[in-house]
Order: structure tokens, then C-alpha cells, then sequence
């Protein structure tokens, strides 16, 4: 593990000091055997805390493949079928004409279900009811199944919800990712939703990674400014 480790972090290193990188890990595994951990930078530039191997950072769009992991866990113990309506699970979904909108659908980013919420705010993303109801009242985008447009935000909570509404526990989304896919793995610092307690340890965004997509985009309506998960900058 060393040869390879060092080699990686000389490139960890180098990237921080040219400034390419503000704070950065980097971890590899070959089988069962961890052949890279290391990490470079800072977890906040403002204080100078710098990123150690504890430090957590937001995994964008990663998360996606866990949530979509938790409906595939329900396929398989026969709870969901992928090509029946998600209304057929969350009745209250089929309101404004999604009645025929498909799990399958879902996964493959052709709901036509991609518009957040217009009234969103930060605080309201995080009410999960809230969230949920007000996507089930909206109509979609385009018809489902027509055409292909990434469902950037909404994806989370219409494949969760149809999770949490099959899980014979009823679980929180995020508890289910803990209880189901994180804990039997090991992954302790795999979060769905992070607990107060580890927040200090979450390295914290910078303005000068921000992109900011056309206003006539329809990624801006899947993604509003108000709600948008990268750092504000003075062009927002």
C-alpha cells in the first residue's frame, strides 16, 4: 500500500499547493485491501481546519446510486415491481396526470417529474412530508417515457418515498439506508441526512466551484438558486 498511497499523495499535494485543489481524499480499494488513504487541503478556509480521514464531504449526485439501491432492496424481497405506476404505492403521486409514471421511469430519468417545488426553500427541503406532498400535487415536465431529462433533485424523494411506503417498518428514508445498506457494509460515515453530532466534521463548500446554469435551463427549474447544493457566490 505505501508505494501506491505515497505516489497518491505527492499528487494530493501538489494539486493543493498549485491551487487546483482547496481540500481533497482520496481512498481505493483492490479486493478487501484499502491501497489508498490519504487527503490533502482544508475543510474550511475560512478557520483553517484542515481535512484529516474524518472529514465528510457532500457526495452530490452519488447519492442517487445508494437511494436507488434501497428500491432495488425492495425488488428483490418482491415489495415493488419496476414497471408498476408509483402511484400504486404512494396513491396521492397520480394527481395532476402521473398515474402512469413507472418505477422504471424513475430510474431512467424519463418521469417528466423534474421540477422542484416553486415555493422551495432550504428549510422546507428538509420536510420530507412537505417535499413529498407538494411533488405529488405537481404535474410533470412532458408526458413520462417521452424523452430523457435528469431529474436532479426530485429523484431522492420520489424513489424514497416509494421505499419508506413499502418498508414494512416504515423507516425514515435515511434510517432504511443506515439500517439496510450502510451498517451491513461498515460504511459508518455513509449518510442519508447527517446527524448533529458529526456535523463539525462536514468539509464546507467554496464559492469559486459554483456554476451557475442559464436562467432559461430547464436544470434551473429541476434546480432552483434558492435550493441550489453548491456555495453562493456573488454572481448568484
Amino acid at each position: 500500500m505505501t508505494k501506491v498511497n505515497d505516489a497518491v499523495q505527492d499528487v494530493l499535494d501538489r494539486l493543493v499547493a498549485e491551487g487546483r485543489e482547496i481540500g481533497i481524499q482520496v481512498s481505493a480499494w483492490l479486493g478487501e485491501e484499502q491501497i489508498v488513504d490519504c487527503w490533502a487541503g482544508l475543510a474550511d478556509a475560512a478557520t483553517g481546519r484542515p481535512v484529516d480521514g474524518d472529514t465528510l464531504f457532500n457526495v452530490y449526485s452519488v447519492s442517487k446510486a445508494v437511494t436507488a439501491t434501497a428500491l432495488h432492496i425492495q425488488a428483490e424481497r418482491g415489495l415493488v415491481e419496476y414497471d408498476a405506476p408509483v402511484a400504486a404505492y404512494w396513491p396521492e403521486f397520480a394527481q395532476a396526470g402521473k398515474g402512469d409514471v413507472t418505477l422504471r421511469h424513475v430510474l431512467s430519468h424519463v418521469s417528466g417529474v423534474l421540477r422542484m417545488p416553486p415555493d422551495v426553500t432550504p428549510e422546507l427541503m428538509t420536510n420530507w412530508d412537505w417535499m413529498c406532498r407538494r411533488i405529488a400535487e405537481m404535474e410533470g415536465v412532458y408526458p413520462a417515457g417521452s424523452r430523457s431529462s435528469y431529474q436532479s433533485m426530485t429523484f431522492g424523494w420520489m424513489v424514497g418515498e416509494v421505499v419508506r411506503r413499502t418498508d414494512p417498518k416504515r423507516r425514515p428514508f435515511g434510517q432504511f439506508i443506515k439500517e439496510e445498506i450502510a451498517d451491513p457494509l461498515g460504511a459508518a460515515d455513509l449518510w442519508m441526512g447527517i446527524a448533529d453530532a458529526v456535523e463539525p466534521r462536514i468539509a464546507r463548500l467554496d464559492a469559486a466551484a459554483v456554476y451557475v446554469a442559464p436562467d432559461n435551463n430547464m436544470m434551473r427549474e429541476a434546480q432552483p438558486l434558492i435550493v441550489d447544493l453548491r456555495a453562493r457566490s456573488e454572481s448568484c
